[in-house]
């Protein structure tokens, strides 16, 4: 996110400048900003080589991309004018500048990407316009099965799922073995454990939108974490197997950057709409009980005819994020990392360059960290919260 920079710049080295601007949060650390607070710690470095950014305390720190400080944590890598994360990343969706720098107050939405609102993640998990064409797949799913496609690596004898005790699996119903159980218990097919997680869900349906939500999805004896998703001979089993609207819908996966709140999915028909609002008030669609999202915090919006869907932000308090997994650095371009917004610049070479404090300890790495997929298993939100942002730091 930025402008071009202009051409008499583009023939001469340039400095990289980065201004830095780090709010400072109150009681736990949630990694928010506020983007309505004039309270902020600023930075600025002037950098002329590849480099890494970490975070020591409230400092923003830099060394070369194979190097790292003791006790720091390390953000992300600038490379050949590239931002590639090595924590979460986020582009800014504002209706307003921010630290006097102009953001986009609309993005397109493509689904699989994480948004975040205040202390709540949303993940647009499926988009279906065509109902007709889910409909086909189902069906062809029910064929295969029908012209016994199995899975014969794991229909042998010292293989039963633990649940319906059977050694036969097919395509569509194969014997996985999702956690750490061994012997007798360690393979369960896939449908015989989708129903189990069923029965754990609390189900909310009202105005067309239904809400599954749970506490955390975890095997009773092992007590190791179930995935959401397993793959086997090539293909994907989503573990969570709800029921689908007959007309076009959206899930939504909502979570929390606290693991111990809820998870949860909210399954909207898109029947008779022509937007999706998200807030905390009741007339939203998505209603979250989170004091960080604002009562009115956003807005999607999506046209049936080209199936293009867009994010709107409604001048929220802590603004609308939405994760990236990299950054084409331009003139302005613009993140925020935690709790911190980083505003990029191509300067001329002119200036002193930013050399890093001798009292800090480097430590040489003997190959060069590679930036990480920051995917969490995160949570949900329906809980009172009332402990974390009181009077003034509500959102509005």
């Amino acid at each position: 996110m930025g402008v071009a920079c202009s051409g008499s710049k583009r023939n001469e080295q340039l400095l990289l400048h980065v201004d830095v601007y780090i709010w400072k949060e109150k009681e736990k650390k949630y990694h928010l900003y506020d983007y309505s607070s004039h309270e902020s710690h600023y930075q600025q470095l002037q950098l002329i080589q590849d480099t890494k950014l970490c975070k020591y305390g409230e400092n923003i720190l830099a060394v070369q991309p194979n190097q790292t400080i003791e006790g720091a944590q390390e953000l992300f890598v600038i490379k050949e004018k590239v931002l590639r994360p090595i924590t979460e990343i986020w582009s800014i969706i504002r209706n307003d500048q921010v630290n006097g720098v102009p953001v986009t107050n609309r993005v397109q939405l493509i689904p699989g990407q994480t948004i975040r609102l205040g202390r709540v993640k949303i993940i647009l998990w499926e988009a279906c316009f065509n109902q007709a064409m889910a409909t086909e797949e189902s069906e062809k799913e029910k064929d295969e099965d029908a012209n016994g496609l199995d899975d014969s690596e794991n229909s042998n004898a010292e293989n039963s799922c633990r649940i319906c005790m059977s050694k036969v699996g097919t395509l569509s119903n194969p014997l996985i073995n999702p956690c750490q159980c061994s012997g007798s218990v360690k393979y369960i097919h896939i449908k015989c454990l989708q129903q189990w997680i069923h029965n754990k869900f609390k189900i909310r349906e009202l105005n067309n939108i239904v809400l599954y939500f749970w506490s955390n999805l975890i095997c009773e004896i092992c007590k190791e974490q179930y995935k959401l998703e397993y793959k086997f001979q090539n293909r994907k089993y989503h573990l969570i197997d709800i029921p689908r609207p007959k007309e076009a819908y959206f899930i939504f996966w909502i979570s929390h950057i606290d693991k111990n709140k809820e998870k949860g999915l909210y399954v909207i028909n898109l029947n008779g709409r022509s937007n999706i609002k998200i807030g905390r008030v009741q007339e939203n669609d998505i209603k979250l009980q989170d004091i960080s999202v604002s009562r009115n915090h956003a807005l999607i919006t999506f046209n049936r005819e080209d199936e293009s869907i867009y994010l709107e932000d409604l001048g929220s308090k802590f603004g609308t994020l939405l994760q990236i997994d990299q950054l084409k650095l331009d003139c302005k371009s613009i993140i925020q990392v935690a709790n911190s917004v980083f505003i990029f610049d191509y300067l001329r070479k002119n200036q002193k360059h930013y050399e890093l404090p001798s009292f800090y300890k480097v430590v040489e790495k003997e190959t060069q960290q590679q930036p990480q997929d920051c995917v969490e298993d995160d949570v949900l939100v329906n809980v009172d919260n009332n402990k974390y942002l009181s009077g003034d730091n509500e959102a509005s």
